[in-house]
């Protein structure tokens, strides 16, 4: 939601919608994950209660590979297809614009999911407090790439600015 900000603060709305439409179509490529850290998150926090970290190696291991054949999958078919795609859009032509956009904000997602489920091993773990002070930090570093890039290069330059910061 940061890059959406400093878009309309540096840019204008018109891009801002540009980006915001962009990303989503980008943002596609996780939705599995989402899905997957439902069942996954439960799994993990047992498996940690009993102490069993060989099982929480195990199911981080197969869902990063699940998952990233899923999102490589995922990305090649929104990456082959992003301008059949702008055809069905309302106004393609201007929203083409951000095709730079879903490829950046889309490697990121794809980038992530190859990581697997990162976000609940340390949820659930007992390093809580690392996630937190990492949150902090890479919410500041990605605010100053923002405000760097954006005049930069406009609506890539905060996607590259997502892709730089993988969360």
């Amino acid at each position: 939601n940061i890059s959406y900000i400093l878009t309309s603060t540096y840019l204008g709305l018109e891009e801002t919608g540009i980006f915001t439409i962009c990303a989503f179509i980008g943002i596609i490529i996780e939705l599995p994950k989402r899905a997957a850290n439902q069942i996954i998150g439960p799994l993990i926090s047992e498996h940690f209660k009993a102490d069993n970290t060989l099982e929480v190696e195990n199911i981080y291991q197969k869902a990063s590979i699940n998952l990233g054949i899923i999102s490589l999958l995922l990305g090649i078919g929104i990456f082959t297809n992003i301008q059949d795609l702008f055809l069905f859009i309302p106004k393609g032509d201007q929203i083409q614009a951000g095709l730079y956009v879903v490829l950046f904000i889309g490697l990121s997602k794809v980038i992530a999911m190859l990581f697997g489920p990162n976000g609940e091993l340390l949820i659930y773990s007992n390093q809580k407090q690392f996630m937190i002070i990492s949150l902090m930090v890479s919410t500041v570093i990605l605010v100053g790439l923002n405000m760097l890039l954006i005049p930069m290069y406009g609506i890539n330059g905060a996607a590259i600015a997502t892709l730089t910061m993988v969360t």
